[in-house]
């Protein structure tokens, strides 16, 4: 996708549509080396893996890029004046009827870094191309405009409705629009035309299911005629520009048309289709509001414009729209599709705050400048499919910077799918989300956590590339050098790889490791030459995890060992790093590995010869007989035997009570074997005394009662 571009007009209240390709957008493509860049990347950035020209000595541009799903080549349409080289191939311009060389347009093959084929078209006045994409055959579409009064496709050729004498400077021709199918080999297989006595362009032109084709622009004439006798109305004043979107078949027959009502401009810049059919564009509109019927968007200020997100079902019915705007001028420049429903945009906005509303006009989210007044910052919007917006980030700078384009990267590791008209899948590295590109005035760029510094033109843009997430962080930012003046630019995602077309106007383009050189290179003033390039992700790294097959948690795919192997050593069915007991023993590693035992080892546990429930390692008494080892040593008894003399008494008993530990002989005597004292033995006879004693005295006062009676 991302193929836009327009007069940066935002603060005009009346915008006429230029007559430069309408799908281009004007940023710096010129890139000297990579600019410096603040804070680390969360992602790596992409890194450039091809870069070639197509020049010559006039003005010279890429407008847009396609890849073929089939064999990954690329396809690139754009404009030249006087001679074009493309490798072993040289395009020469038809000259203008009264003032030199007129642009004409170009179409171009390239497979790798070689040029396959290159054809042109027009006529004796400018002529361009817009728009290409390719279908599953390989064969491409191509959307345009021409002034010239015909304009010829090798055997086909378009009148223009406005046959005005070309007269140089004097005469101002009207444009009319074109759509061409060409083959995969480059040969032009049929072109329509849309015209009317004011301009017509083709804008935009999607391949979708079934290789049907939709084409997307914009008709000044009171009535635009197109195949089939067709023809649509302008809903505006004089001279204003109404949308128009037509659905073909792949040999050019209609299958319906729609148009946006509106009584002043309003304008198509990105399209996308989603894999089942419904078409997103996006633009904007300035007049009070624009008719998608039946369906309304208003305008936030009415002659400054409003961007727009609508989308069209298969058979060419509006299903909704959402738009977002303030008080100066904004607009939607880009959008791509995933596989989900989802729509990824690109806008600018020169309010100071934009506001973004559902297709209930309902605001959800808004945005503030970075500079509330003279300045425009960038936007990057997810919707779902019913046009509610999921979230909404911009890109903070102080100067007056671009929205350029943007392209969805649909998976990220082992497969890639990616976004556009066809979408294919591949095997490459890379993040999930999308890529998005512009040009920058400011002098520090700020990508959430990533930091672009302008390089010292301060008077030029700088290109920009940023990779921004599913959930709406910013992953990666790369900057590059200036240009004489902003050109323009061309970006397209497929297989994981970025491919980037434009134009540049300097001597030497350095991208990465590769060189591009203008073909005004030795002159003293450098028209732009142009050229495509792409870029690489860094491969994945390898994937890690426990590489040893005779551990538990095996990983037969892991090249990197990660240091998380787990062994079941005492096959318990528990991985030895949640077992606490590895060997079974019936003994705690941490108590083993403290006790000096080998934890994996059974036969090796702690040794407790007192059973105390310390290890004899740690245990400063090991027989538990109430001398301290060390002690024990000074004695000379046997620190692991209780009872060094075998006398029946603890070693720490005999040493209490003053008796030899070693002296069998010498020990405490128990209370049943000492001799007793005088009056444990005089005890009996002292008790038998007592009782008789307490005899006579009961006995005589017994007789003393009876003597009384």
């Amino acid at each position: 996708m991302a193929h836009t571009g327009k007069p940066n007009n935002l603060d005009r209240a009346c915008y006429r549509v230029s007559k430069v390709p309408a799908s281009s957008v004007l940023v710096s493509m010129l890139v000297l080396s990579l600019a410096f860049t603040a804070v680390a990347q969360t992602v790596p950035p992409p890194e450039w893996s091809d870069a070639v020209t197509a020049g010559g000595w006039w003005e010279d541009q890429v407008t847009d890029i396609a890849v073929d799903p089939g064999t990954g080549d690329v396809i690139v349409v754009g404009t030249f004046l006087y001679n074009l080289h493309l490798g072993p191939y040289v395009l020469s311009s038809v000259p203008h009827v009264t003032m030199g060389n007129a642009s004409d347009i170009f179409v171009a093959k390239l497979s790798g870094s070689e040029w396959k084929w290159a054809v042109s078209a027009g006529g004796g006045d400018h002529d361009w191309a817009n728009s290409i994409a390719i279908d599953s055959n390989g064969d491409a579409y191509v959307a345009g405009g021409f002034m010239s009064n015909n304009s010829s496709f090798d055997q086909f050729t378009l009148a223009n409705a406005d046959q005005t004498p070309r007269t140089g400077l004097v005469s101002q021709p009207t444009s009319d629009g074109f759509l061409a199918k060409i083959s995969k080999e480059g040969n032009w297989q049929w072109v329509e035309s849309f015209s009317g006595p004011g301009s017509e362009e083709v804008s935009e032109v999607s391949v979708g299911p079934n290789d049907k084709v939709v084409a997307a622009g914009t008709f000044h004439s009171s009535s635009m005629h197109f195949r089939g006798n067709k023809s649509l109305s302008n809903s505006g004043m004089n001279g204003t520009a109404d949308i128009f979107v037509i659905k073909l078949d792949g040999n050019g027959s209609h299958v319906w048309h729609t148009q946006v009502l509106g009584s002043h401009d309003e304008v198509v810049q990105g399209m996308a289709i989603h894999e089942y059919g419904d078409v997103m564009l996006t633009g904007y509109f300035l007049d009070q509001a624009a008719y998608f019927t039946p369906y309304k968007a208003i305008n936030s200020k009415p002659g400054y414009s409003e961007a727009f997100v609508a989308r069209l079902s298969p058979s060419g019915l509006w299903s909704w729209v959402a738009v977002a705007g303030g008080e100066r001028g904004d607009e939607g420049v880009d959008l791509d599709v995933d596989s989900n429903g989802m729509t990824y945009v690109i806008g600018r906005f020169g309010s100071d705050s934009i506001g973004f509303r559902d297709p209930s006009n309902l605001s959800v989210s808004k945005l503030d400048n970075t500079v509330q007044v003279g300045s425009t910052d960038v936007f990057v919007a997810k919707l779902d499919g019913a046009g509610n917006w999921l979230w909404v980030v911009g890109i903070e700078g102080e100067g007056t910077d671009d929205a350029g384009g943007i392209t969805v990267i649909e998976e990220c590791g082992s497969s890639v799918e990616s976004g556009g008209d066809a979408g294919s899948s591949s095997q490459s590295g890379c993040v999930t989300g999308a890529v998005v590109a512009g040009g920058f005035y400011s002098l520090s760029y700020v990508f959430g956590n990533t930091i672009l510094q302008h390089s010292a033109a301060t008077s030029h843009q700088d290109m920009y590339l940023a990779g921004i997430s599913e959930n709406g962080s910013w992953q990666w930012a790369i900057s590059g050098g200036m240009a004489k003046w902003p050109e323009y630019f061309a970006l397209e995602n497929h297989y994981g790889t970025i491919h980037i077309a434009g134009s540049f106007a300097v001597g030497k383009v350095t991208l990465g490791e590769y060189d591009m050189h203008n073909w005004d290179e030795n002159s003293t003033y450098q028209w732009p030459d142009g050229f495509v390039a792409s870029l690489e992700y860094p491969p994945p790294p390898p994937p890690a995890g426990c590489t040893d097959s005779q551990a538990i948690n095996w990983d037969p795919l892991a090249q990197v060992d990660d240091g998380s192997c787990e062994y079941d050593n005492d096959g318990d069915g528990i991985g030895d790093n949640s077992d606490d007991d590895d060997d079974d023993d019936g003994f705690n590693d941490v108590i083993e590995v403290f006790c000096d035992t080998d934890p994996l080892d059974s036969d090796s546990y702690p040794l407790d010869s007192d059973s105390d429930g310390i290890c004899d390692f740690m245990d400063d008494d090991s027989d538990n007989d109430g001398l301290l080892d060390g002690e024990e040593i000074e004695y000379g008894t046997d620190p692991m035997n209780p009872d060094s003399d075998g006398d029946g008494f603890y070693d720490g008993d005999e040493v209490l009570g003053g008796h030899d530990p070693l002296d069998a002989e010498d020990y405490p005597l128990r209370l049943c074997c000492l001799p007793p004292s005088p009056l444990v033995s005089a005890l009996p006879v002292i008790l038998v005394g007592l009782l008789i004693a307490l005899f006579l005295w009961r006995r005589k006062k017994v007789k003393s009662t009876e003597s009384d009676d």
